[in-house]
């Protein structure tokens, strides 16, 4: 089961974030979304900011194929993260537009930076010691 550890780490983040003031959480909480983690941060009272920049929303990152193992899994755990976050950050207009549907406080952060329009200055290109 390689995915207990990942299980229980997880399960301690959540239980954690009740002493942070603000939970960032990428993608998801766990990548197999355990049934009923969003609700446990929720619980937490602690604002979330949401980031993502692939296409997950309502999707699991990692598919059981056992069914037993399946029904302990959420696929709209990303979109209940979505719709809970104080602000979500998409990596694309795209992914906006998705979020939006959940969350009207939504912000486009790009993933990729295109290096023909942002490189850096001849000055800054110093051997680093």
């Amino acid at each position: 089961m390689q995915y207990t550890a990942e299980l229980f780490r997880g399960v301690v983040r959540v239980i954690q974030a009740r002493k942070a003031d603000l939970v960032f959480v990428q993608k998801g909480i766990l990548s197999i979304n355990v049934r009923g983690c969003e609700s446990l941060l929720q619980r937490s009272g602690v604002p979330l900011v949401f980031d993502f920049d692939d296409d997950i929303l309502g999707k699991n990152i990692v598919e059981f194929r056992n069914p037993f193992l399946r029904y302990f899994q959420d696929a709209r755990q990303t979109i209940k993260l979505v719709t809970q976050a104080a602000a979500v950050i998409a990596g694309n207009p795209y992914l906006k537009e998705q979020a939006l549907q959940y969350n009207p406080n939504v912000f486009v952060i790009p993933t990729p930076v295109d290096t023909g329009r942002f490189c850096p200055l001849a000055a800054d290109l110093r051997p680093v010691k």
